[in-house]
């Protein structure tokens, strides 16, 4: 009980710390990005070298101007006019032409020399476009996962105690993946994607994982079961949700 309570603090130290602000969700939305254009794709690159935490020099400019842990409208047009990758196009013009400030390669036809217009902060709404779904998430994939390397610890050494604690890992788990998923489609919505490609195939996990999660639960309520099946179904569950979490992530990061 020492180690889980000690873990559980853990989890607690560990989340407030991975709190950071969603940078790209907003600064997608003071420039919207246009469909099927550079500045799209890229995605965390707009800002980074290949990926977090090395920064280009749009990133460096982004940077230098931030006074808190938050990208607004004020801190891009304090260098909307400048031109971070020096190909003559200032960042502004680049990012409504949907190409990268960042990125000499990636440039509007024609350079553009006339001044930005501020922008504006896009209307504020108490539902944020990612649906509260990056905050719901984490609770049923550390939960469940958690809860059966307990179940299989427990069975192994004979510990009824740890059993116990994995039966509530394992419900908690289940209960919060209807969550996950209520908010993933309402992410969905909010973001206008459509069922195709890895949206499809992570929502068909997702779902999927969730229905197999709350089986497990359902299946430990009141007993400890240990023939074989159980412990294949709970395997399943498991992997299913894991490869649901990873079609996730590339959503996110590509």
């Amino acid at each position: 009980m020492r180690v889980l309570a000690a873990l559980i603090l853990l989890v607690g130290l560990v989340i407030p710390a991975a709190a950071i602000p969603p940078f790209l969700d907003s600064l997608h939305k003071i420039v919207m990005p246009i469909k099927g254009s550079d500045y799209e794709a890229a995605k965390c690159q707009t800002c980074h070298l290949g990926g977090p935490p090395k920064l280009n020099p749009f990133g460096l400019q982004i940077k230098s101007k931030l006074t808190k842990r938050e990208l607004n409208a004020q801190v891009l047009w304090a260098i909307a006019n400048d031109d971070a990758d020096k190909d003559g196009a200032r960042n502004m013009a680049e990012l409504e032409a949907g190409k990268l400030p960042g990125d000499a390669l990636s440039t509007p036809a024609t350079g553009s020399t006339s001044a930005a217009t501020p922008p504006t902060e896009a209307a504020t709404s108490p539902i944020p476009k990612h649906g509260f779904h990056p905050l719901v998430v984490h609770f049923p994939v550390a939960l469940f996962l958690f809860g059966a390397f307990l179940d299989a610890l427990g069975h192994w050494r004979k510990r009824p105690e740890l059993r116990i604690a994995a039966l509530w890992n394992l419900g908690f788990g289940a209960i919060a993946s209807i969550g996950a998923v209520v908010s993933g489609l309402l992410a969905r919505y909010l973001n206008e994607y459509t069922f195709e490609g890895t949206v499809l195939i992570h929502l068909i996990l997702g779902v999927s994982s969730s229905v197999l999660m709350l089986s497990v639960a359902w299946w430990r309520k009141g007993r400890e079961p240990v023939s074989a099946g159980y412990w294949a179904f709970l395997a399943t569950a498991c992997i299913v949700l894991t490869v649901a979490g990873h079609f996730g992530s590339m959503l996110v990061y590509g």
